[in-house]
């Protein structure tokens, strides 16, 4: 997943969105540390929307 934040950020992509089931808790734990956060939509149903920046986190 970090080439290809990386391979985006290079092509000049700011940023990008994925879903995920909300109750797939394994995933969300994995997007959490890789910094993505929550996208908050209106009646979002059996989903979650998660984004991030494509740049390296600030440490």
């Amino acid at each position: 997943m970090t080439a290809f934040l990386h391979a985006l950020a290079a092509k000049g992509v700011p940023a990008v969105q994925l879903s995920m089931l909300t109750v797939n808790t394994r995933a969300r734990a994995c997007y959490d540390r890789l910094g993505f956060h929550e996208i908050p939509v209106p009646d979002p149903r059996p989903v979650t929307y998660l984004g991030r920046s494509t740049e390296p986190p600030v440490t």
